[in-house]
């Protein structure tokens, strides 16, 4: 049985296997007060990844997919994860773009309208994209499209990324628009 710092250091952050581990269910070596402490700790890791309302979804979904379609329904998943993610990216990137060049048009609004209705499901969410918990009910170790496809470094990064450039695309259309205003 592996304890909490364990798993952690295994990659088993999240899923059914993540929770807490009660006294009794420990080893004897592993009976000593600092492992038993650090094992009954709530992995900060499994709390950031548990998500607020799409698991409710999600559980429900995979359940009712029989069990020779699940390695199917998995790589379906990922690949529409990876379009949604590139989707997404792409507008984040064309409002940065309009921006820069100070015209804002229709697509920039539209694109625009596609980042803040993804930020605003991935933040409710407890800032776990809806389909993460899916693909794993399916099997994948991580859901994440970003945390299959990319390096974890730049993996951690995304959101801040996206984030400042999304944010940096409003201020540049805004001051576009009053200087179309303006003139």
């Amino acid at each position: 049985m592996l304890l909490n710092n364990e798993r952690t250091a295994a990659g088993l952050t999240s899923g059914p296997c993540s929770q807490d581990i009660r006294p009794s269910t420990l080893e004897p070596e592993a009976a000593d007060a600092a492992t038993m402490a650090r094992s009954l700790t709530p992995d900060p890791a499994a709390k950031a990844r548990e998500p607020t309302w799409s698991g409710l979804l999600t559980r429900p979904m995979a359940r009712r997919i029989p069990g020779a379609w699940r390695p199917a329904t998995l790589a379906a998943i990922k690949g529409i994860h990876t379009a949604i993610f590139v989707s997404i990216s792409a507008a984040v990137v064309l409002t940065v773009w309009d921006g820069l060049r100070g015209r804002p048009r229709r697509r920039t609004a539209v694109a625009g309208i596609v980042v803040l209705a993804e930020s605003v499901l991935y933040v409710s969410n407890n800032q776990v994209c809806p389909l993460t918990p899916l693909a794993e009910e399916f099997g994948a170790e991580r859901g994440s499209v970003v945390d299959l496809y990319l390096p974890a470094a730049v993996a951690r990064q995304i959101p801040l990324v996206a984030g400042s450039s999304a944010a940096l695309a409003l201020v540049l259309n805004l001051r576009a628009l009053r200087r179309r205003a303006a003139a």
